[in-house]
């Protein structure tokens, strides 16, 4: 699939007044068109819908995936399968975390609800239809002529994430920052071919040129 360019998005949870993490992924996908005009819902129509209710995956907001005491298994049937096709399925919360690179420094063992990473995965699903619904976004992935490379989180918990604020201003602002940093991480480890990134408006900001051409160091930045 040489030539293909990328398509990627980046979106965050957490970012409310609570405790934290806040948590900022990001998934990159080859795809086989220009990627602004591709539109994954309907390339992957028969393994991915927008909404819960039958036997696809359901990959949305997390408003829409998961209420306090509904259980873990709507967002692990698009988590887990996700993470499956671009490293091995993992067996636990260490692996997890592991996989996605979201606390390489395990910040997380700093807090006492964070000291252990042996829960096993899945907790809302039998490992039977969690392997199910791999193979199924795998053979979908592959019949779409679609490829999912890189799958990775930055977890900031609320010691960091004060300091980012205190030290950029604003919440906006360090949201902004941590998440130009994930995209421009990820980017130098993908290839040349052309990319579309696709993240949600950052507070009140329009514009974006000094912030990308900060995490972008020598690369010149233009914005059109």
């Amino acid at each position: 699939m040489a030539g293909m360019p990328y398509l990627v998005g980046v979106d965050e949870a957490g970012y409310g007044p609570n405790l934290g993490p806040l948590v900022i992924s990001l998934t990159a996908w080859h795809v086989p068109d220009e990627p602004w005009q591709v539109d994954l819902y309907e390339r992957l129509s028969d393994t991915i819908a927008a909404t819960t209710g039958d036997e696809r995956i359901a990959v949305a907001d997390s408003k829409v995936l998961y209420r306090p005491g509904a259980g873990l298994s709507l967002l692990e049937r698009g988590v887990l399968p996700a993470v499956a096709a671009v490293a091995a399925r993992p067996a636990d919360l260490g692996q997890l975390w592991s996989a996605l690179e979201a606390d390489p420094d395990k910040r997380r063992h700093r807090l006492p609800w964070h000291q252990t990473d042996e829960r096993p995965l899945p907790v809302g699903l039998e490992t039977s239809e969690t392997e199910r619904l791999t193979a199924s976004l795998n053979h979908g992935l592959e019949a779409a002529g679609v490829r999912l490379v890189a799958m990775r989180s930055r977890a900031v918990f609320p010691e960091e994430f004060n300091m980012l604020v205190e030290a950029r201003g604003t919440k906006g602002a360090a949201l902004s920052h941590l998440s130009m940093q994930l995209l421009a991480n990820t980017l130098r480890k993908l290839g040349d071919e052309p990319l579309l990134a696709v993240c949600d408006k950052h507070g009140g900001r329009n514009r974006y040129g000094p912030l990308l051409q900060e995490v972008c160091g020598d690369q010149l930045v233009e914005v059109h």
